[in-house]
């Protein structure tokens, strides 16, 4: 059973990172864990903050720590914790830590790989990454399977010292009604993308391969304005905006069938587990997905449809795509929806990782 808990929360959640962080905040809360939040976001307060952590974590004894990987760059910036004395400095403090407790590290991201595989700016996180992982004294939780794989095979970590904790959902709100909320009067099924609608990712090409489409789709996310004036003559493509979770819910559980449109030959995608397969699942929906590595371990085919994005055509004119998807959705919601909500992936982590039972 954990007994502290340090985590950095920026307000508003905006992103999936920080979704994670404040689902396992709730978790361990409402386990009664000591909790120290930390959430300046001026320069100077995060600095002492960091500081803060420094210390509390020098002098502690007997306990059982749960702390996340993103705090670090959180609070002193990615420049600063991927230099070598910097770094070395703080796992130096980490480690002294884990030989009067027991320290576990919650790892949502490695950004060192995901900038490269992904393009995105570049960092030197990997110089942070060997001195944490290769301590013998630390354990690590990783947001994915294949994540886990990874970081145990390229670091030597022990397979005692790691699991693995997918992204999961909060429980749909079920009395939620959207009457005629976007008035559609189409015959074909209703699709929907729930997530951030930067353009890139797939999200353009997915959408095009709906225009003349009998199906609907529905954009929700924060990013989309440019879809609402690409897309504007598209009578069956929907941009919604960005709504709060419950909200999102409501909407995502009137439709058919979520959508995953993340390239398959891109490494980082392949280890990482969209946080949207959850929310979709717990809403009843089957999926529609690239065939990613990390999503085959926790999706069949009794509850997803997996096919390059090239392929989607075939799948969207499929005529036996309404019943196949009905069948699926039944599923979903009888069997395996549950499996995906945070209460379950929580209490299933500490069974398995403490011997904890619910």
């Amino acid at each position: 059973m954990f007994t502290r808990h340090y985590v950095h929360l920026n307000s508003p959640v905006s992103e999936g990172g920080g979704s994670r962080m404040s689902a396992i905040s709730y978790l361990t809360g409402k386990m009664g864990v000591n909790q120290k939040i930390f959430s300046s976001k001026a320069r100077l307060g995060r600095l002492l903050e960091g500081t803060s952590l420094m210390f509390r974590l020098f002098f502690l004894k007997n306990e059982v720590v749960l702390i996340h990987y993103s705090i670090f760059p959180a609070l002193f910036s990615k420049r600063l914790v991927s230099s070598p004395l910097f770094s070395a400095f703080i796992v130096g403090i980490l480690e002294r830590c884990g030989s009067w407790n027991t320290i576990y590290i919650e790892v949502n991201d490695l950004p060192y790989e995901q900038a490269v595989d992904l393009e995105l700016p570049k960092n030197r996180m990997d110089v942070f990454d060997r001195a944490i992982f290769t301590k013998n004294n630390l354990n690590f939780i990783f947001a994915s399977i294949e994540m886990e794989r990874y970081a145990e095979k390229k670091f030597s970590i022990s397979k005692s010292r790691v699991s693995a904790l997918i992204n999961g959902s909060h429980s749909p709100d079920k009395d939620f009604d959207f009457p005629t909320w976007f008035g559609n009067e189409r015959s074909g099924l209703v699709f929907v993308y729930a997530g951030s609608l930067n353009r890139g990712r797939q999200i353009d090409e997915m959408i095009r391969l709906f225009i003349g489409s009998n199906h609907s789709l529905v954009l929700l996310g924060v990013g989309g304005d440019w879809v609402q004036s690409e897309f504007n003559d598209s009578p069956n493509i929907y941009y919604m905006g960005s709504f709060p979770e419950k909200i999102a819910h409501g909407i995502v559980g009137k439709c058919d069938i979520g959508l995953i449109p993340y390239d398959e030959n891109r490494f980082y995608y392949n280890i990482c587990y969209p946080t949207k397969a959850s929310f979709y699942a717990a809403s009843g929906l089957p999926i529609l997905s690239t065939p990613l590595t990390e999503l085959r371990h926790h999706f069949s085919d009794d509850t997803a449809f997996f096919a390059p994005l090239s392929d989607w055509s075939s799948v969207l004119s499929d005529p036996d795509l309404s019943e196949k998807a009905k069948s699926m959705r039944s599923v979903m919601v009888q069997k395996t929806g549950l499996h995906f909500l945070w209460d379950n992936l929580w209490e299933a982590w500490l069974e398995e990782n403490m011997g904890i039972v619910g």
